[in-house]
């Protein structure tokens, strides 16, 4: 046998070797399954989360750079308004494993981190001579779209707030104002998990699903919402150096979150039982089985409150965050219209967003 021969026939048993190698590796593999312990843990701790999240996300916008913005009722009406952008960070470590265990591919944005961004429009008119208070308003929204990967994201946002002046600002002093602020502010994330995608009442000792498990089936919509009410009290000062045409501002602010994260899973494939075929699936259901099952679901569940129909799963959970947050900025001047860029950060999530705004101010 030639050499040249030889050689082939040893590539070729390489290539035929390499070939049931990888194969049976590929075959080998398993999608990690989790326990509706294991996973609904894993999303009461995402909840917590996005409590801290929810309330930093919702200062955006009204944080201006002017701390008072003087009286509505003047020889020339003190009244703004403008626009914000701007996102908050969030870790990743939670929500990437729900998307491994549903199959659903999420990238961070940046190393271990995603980011919610939103964006704002606000207005504002002053209050009173003899009154000097400004009151504030401010929406936006972001409609479902795909920003991260294969899921949608969506946020809307609602909100108000009332500053009392403490100080005018003159000589080398700067404007304080004290108030407090209201926001409503609510989002998610839609996905659509695999269908093989399980979650079990147990394991086997090889890690495969046993007795009862939730799948999803084909065609299935997975929902992770949230939502909160943020009321908390604020202090913001600032120092403008006309000559130079830029304000230096900022403030701090604490308060507490009325929070809600929904997990729904949706679809006329989505199943209860051994398998996820058949009578098992919910939308077959009548109402004796859906309250069985739903009890059954129940004895597994750590955490939350369940809600089972014939569209859906859905597991609840409602919280509460404490609000502590700081910014800081600078905003550069153009006789009326102001830009600013700032810094904030959720003191005990240790998270942090940057917010970028425009505003129209007169006078």
């Amino acid at each position: 046998m030639g050499k040249k021969k030889l050689m082939f026939l040893r590539v070729r048993a390489f290539g035929v070797f390499f070939f049931f190698f990888t194969s049976f590796n590929a075959f080998s593999q398993t999608t990690k399954t989790a326990t509706i312990e294991e996973f609904f843990t894993t999303f009461n701790e995402y909840a917590t989360d996005m409590g801290g999240i929810m309330a930093l996300t919702s200062g955006l916008g009204l944080s201006w750079s002017d701390a008072f913005i003087g009286p509505l009722i003047d020889q020339i009406p003190h009244w703004g308004g403008g626009v914000s952008l701007g996102f908050a960070t969030v870790k990743m470590e939670n929500l990437k494993k729900l998307n491994d265990f549903m199959q659903i591919i999420m990238e961070p944005v940046f190393s271990g981190k995603q980011v919610n961004p939103l964006w704002a429009g606000e207005f504002r008119i002053g209050g009173f001579r003899t009154a000097p208070f400004d009151l504030g308003v401010k929406f936006g929204m972001i409609p479902a779209m795909a920003l991260f990967g294969e899921s949608l994201y969506e946020m809307t946002l609602v909100g108000g707030d009332f500053r009392w002046r403490l100080n005018s600002g003159y000589g080398i002093a700067p404007k304080i104002s004290l108030g407090f602020e209201v926001n409503m502010i609510n989002g998610g994330y839609t996905s659509t998990p695999a269908a093989d995608a399980v979650i079990a009442s147990a394991l086997s000792s090889s890690g495969r699903p046993s007795g009862s498990r939730i799948t999803a089936g084909e065609d299935a919509i997975l929902k992770y919402l949230w939502n909160a009410t943020v009321i908390s009290a604020k202090i913001e000062f600032s120092k403008s150096f006309p000559f130079y045409g830029f304000t230096f501002y900022g403030g701090a602010r604490g308060g507490f979150a009325i929070t809600k994260t929904d997990f729904i899973l949706s679809g006329e494939n989505v199943a209860w039982g051994s398998s996820g075929s058949g009578s098992n699936k919910i939308a077959s259901y009548n109402a004796a089985k859906l309250l069985t099952s739903a009890t059954a679901i129940e004895n597994f569940l750590p955490f939350g409150v369940l809600t089972l129909t014939n569209d859906a799963i859905t597991v609840t959970y409602n919280g509460n965050a404490i609000d502590l947050q700081a910014n800081i900025g600078v905003a550069f001047d153009f006789g009326r219209n102001h830009i600013s860029i700032a810094y904030m950060v959720a003191i005990l999530q240790v998270e942090s967003g940057i917010s970028i705004s425009y505003r129209y101010q007169q006078p």
